[in-house]
């Protein structure tokens, strides 16, 4: 079966990069793993290489200077406020240890079956 053919063949009869890598017998010996590592890296330099032709409108530039602003004041929250209770405990108030239960809820209305 010939190979899946993403770009246009050129005049002079070459192909593409990414035609020949279709095929999948270049490497069949990758991990999972080592196609994942492969892929963020080509990711990244492909960001990398936009982000240096086309900067950031001033729009877009504000936005992100707000979003790290805030970022900033969550993680300042977050490490000054307390832990949170354990899963186990339960906080309860005096009001609750202290209240009357009615007649029905009573332990000593309570018998054994």
């Amino acid at each position: 079966m010939p190979p899946k053919r993403t770009r246009t063949q050129g005049t002079t009869g070459e192909t593409s990069r990414t035609e020949s890598m279709t095929q999948g017998s270049e490497n069949p010996n990758l991990t999972a793993e080592q196609i994942a590592e492969l892929v963020a890296t080509t990711v990244a330099q492909v960001l990398a290489s936009r982000q240096e032709s086309q900067p950031p409108s001033d729009q877009q530039s504000e936005e992100i200077r707000k979003l790290h602003e805030e970022l900033e004041i969550l993680r300042k929250e977050r490490s000054s406020a307390p832990p949170p209770p354990s899963a186990r405990e339960v906080p309860f108030s005096a009001e609750v240890l202290t209240a009357e239960l009615p007649p029905t809820l009573q332990v000593s209305q309570c018998r054994r079956v």
